[in-house]
Parts: structure tokens; sequence; C-alpha cells
């Protein structure tokens, strides 16, 4: 997995499927742009590992992990530096990413990546997306508080002259090319061929905006022509569609970002007091819980619908991901640190459940972690 701008969920996704082995989470406070300090603390975190790793395995196996990450340690690195940096390593994966946000200094070696700060990040960001449809422009665009930038989708008609052929335009525009540059006029369009072609047109799109959207549980703005959008709407199963922002397809991603922002934190405003309000509508009926092991059992089974996490917390033990048994521990393991929190969003988010990061005072119960439960 190469860097990006910015990790997503599929990008933890990718993290928490990784093969079995050993797995090597760095996160560190950064200045922008890089510091002699910064470069002589991530090199002194990788002697540290090397130093761990050393005392149970091969050089060869310690070699073929850490080379990546000191490999890594260049110009190219620290020129993008922003608040935070995070590194992630196992024997067949390495990722990173420079964030505007400052993680608390943290090295984790265990079996599995350590996340819950990534997790933190990727829900407080607050990201957003804006779907652009209009006959003549299609996109799709991910949004943030900072601004707008286009999603690549090959699968993604750009425009309707992509998905309905040229005989089928002349027929809708009632008209036709004569030669010599005139071009001559028919008595008006057949409605039912132009329904058809916007039906077309718009399954297209959405069978499109499905693939990629499919596991995204952020808002989803429409922007476009009022026909064409009410059809994408009823089509329905891009979940979170939120909402229609009228006609403004044709303005700049910075004017659209200003039209979009406010009804996008809106609709994730609204979104988080829902999820705490339906654990207080299923605690009567027990299907909202707040005890680490029914949590677990009810993770590993996939009846875990949303997860609520304290931000910060941590609990040291571990998961049996088979059958969600809980074994806690007071302090982490002396080489190897298991958070229990982590392998329960792991488990959630790839079973299709939501994970949800909460100030302490949001938290519905006294305890750092409560679930919602499907059935």
């Amino acid at each position: 997995m190469q860097h990006t701008l910015a990790p997503t969920l599929d990008s933890i996704r990718t993290l928490i499927g990784h093969e079995a082995g050993t797995c090597v989470s760095i996160y560190l406070p950064t200045r922008p742009g890089g510091s002699a300090d910064d470069r002589a603390a991530y090199a002194s975190e990788l002697r540290k590992i090397r130093a761990e790793l050393s005392a149970t395995e091969s050089r060869a196996t310690v070699d073929h992990l850490l080379a990546p990450l000191e490999q890594l340690n260049t110009t190219d690195l620290w020129q993008h530096a922003s608040e935070g940096l995070c590194v992630f390593r196992s024997a067949g994966l390495t990722a990173h990413w420079n964030l505007p946000v400052k993680f608390p200094e943290r090295t984790v070696v265990a079996s599995t990546f350590h996340i819950r700060p990534l997790l933190d990040f990727v829900h407080s960001n607050q990201r957003f997306f804006v779907v652009v449809l209009t006959s003549e422009r299609v996109a799709l665009l991910k949004g943030s508080a900072t601004g707008l930038s286009n999603v690549p989708l090959a699968s993604l008609p750009k425009t309707w002259s992509q998905v309905v052929p040229e005989r089928e335009r002349e027929r809708l525009h009632g008209m036709h090319s004569a030669g010599r540059g005139n071009t001559v006029h028919h008595a008006g369009p057949d409605d039912r061929g132009r329904m058809e072609d916007e039906a077309r047109f718009v399954r297209a799109v959405h069978h499109a905006l499905r693939e990629a959207l499919r596991d995204e549980h952020a808002p989803i703005l429409l922007a476009g022509a009022e026909r064409l959008v009410h059809q994408l709407r009823a089509l329905s199963p891009i979940d979170g569609a939120s909402a229609a922002i009228g006609n403004v397809a044709h303005e700049t991603l910075t004017e659209l970002h200003a039209r979009a922002w406010p009804i996008a934190r809106q609709l994730m405003a609204e979104k988080g007091e829902r999820v705490k309000d339906r654990w207080g509508g299923l605690w009567p009926r027990g299907r909202a819980i707040d005890d680490i092991g029914s949590i677990a059992r009810c993770a590993v089974t996939g009846r875990v619908r949303d997860l609520l996490i304290q931000e910060g917390s941590t609990l040291w033990g571990v998961l049996d991901h088979a059958t969600g048994g809980v074994e806690l521990h007071e302090h982490a393991r002396v080489g190897h640190e298991e958070d229990v929190l982590d392998d329960l969003a792991e488990a959630v988010l790839m079973r299709g459940g939501e994970v949800h990061s909460l100030a302490k005072g949001e938290m519905p119960s006294g305890s750092v972690v409560a679930a919602t439960l499907r059935w």
C-alpha cells in the first residue's frame, strides 16, 4: 500500500486484512516540513524495535521486516511532514501517512496493527461525498472541512454521451446534421425515448457509485439537474444519499464546497446524535450493551451494528477472534502490546458494522466501550 493524501476506511480495512505475522505500528508527532529531531526520533524507534525483535527472531527476519522502514527515512518523507506521522509494516505490507494531527508517540509491535489513532483521525476528519450529475458532467468528489477533491473512478461515465449513442442523442434533441454545417430540426423530442435514455444514463452512474460507495457511511450530497438527481435518489441503494443541494454542478470546487460543507456538517452532527439515541432506545430491549465480554462475543458473530469507543482509551488484553472470549491485562505485556479495543474495531468493521469515536462526556454510559446490536 502506497501512501495517499489521507487514509480512508478502505485503507484501514487493508491494514486489518493483512496476513498473520509480526506487525509494526509507529505513531510520532512531527513538525511541518520535518526536522532533525523528527528524523532522530524515527531512527530511535527503529533501533528499539530492532533490539526487541532480535531477542526472538533471526537477523534475516528482522532485516526483512525493518529494511523498508529504514529506507523510508529520506528527504522525501520529511518534506511532506505535517503534524503527525504514522507508519505500518508487516512482512507483506508497508504503508505510511503524514497527517495534520499530532499523535501521541507510540510504537506497537503485535500480531495486528494498532489502528485506533488512525480510526480516530478518519472519524474526526468528517469526510463526505458530493455526486455531480448533469448530462454534460458527472463526477464523484470527496470533501472534508478544508475542501473538495476529485475521486478517480474509471467505471463512472463522465458525460451523457458515453452512455447514450449518437443516434439516440439526435433523436433526443430532434435534429440531425444535413451536411455542410447545416442542421435539420424535427418537430420535437420523443418523450418516451428521452425518458428511457435518461434512465439508462442514471443507471450507469448508479452502478458505478454503488460499487465505489457500497461500504461508505459518510454523507453523500447530490448536486445537479433535478430530474436526474431525483432518479438517482429513487434507485437508493447508495447508503447515505443524504441530501440534494440543487443544480449547482457547474460551480467551482471552492464554490461547491462552500455550499456543501454546512449541509454535510449538519448531517454528521445529526448522525452522531442518532447513534446515541439509538443506543438509549435499544438499551431497555437488551439490544444495547456496554459490557466488554458481551460486546466481544457479539462482534465476532457480526451482531454489532454500532461500536462506540471512548477516544484515547485502551484495554490491554487478548481477544479470541473465533469465540469472542476476552482476557484483560492490567498492563501491556512486555514486548508485545495488544489493545482489545483495536481488535473489536477490526472485528466490527470487517463484518459491516460502524465504529464511532466519542469524547468521554459523549459516551452513553460509564463504560469506555458500548454497542448496539442488529438482533
